[in-house]
């Protein structure tokens, strides 16, 4: 008799939680190197500019 079994079920969850886990962690992992990257890339970006022009922003905004 080759029916399935309550193991079997637990087996089955049990393999896509940990493939669940798994993905979670590789894109938490991938999030984290990009971010790191363009960080990088953005501060090196703006670190010429002038840090009074942050301080206009919001009135460009309100005349928007």
């Amino acid at each position: 008799m080759n029916g399935l079994s309550v193991g079997d079920g637990f087996k089955f969850g049990c393999g896509f939680f940990m493939a669940a886990i798994i993905a979670w962690l590789a894109m938490v992992i991938i999030g984290g190197i990009l971010m790191a990257i363009f960080g990088a890339a953005l501060g090196t970006l703006f670190e010429g500019l002038d840090p009074n022009m942050f301080s206009q922003l919001p009135m460009l905004f309100g005349v928007i």
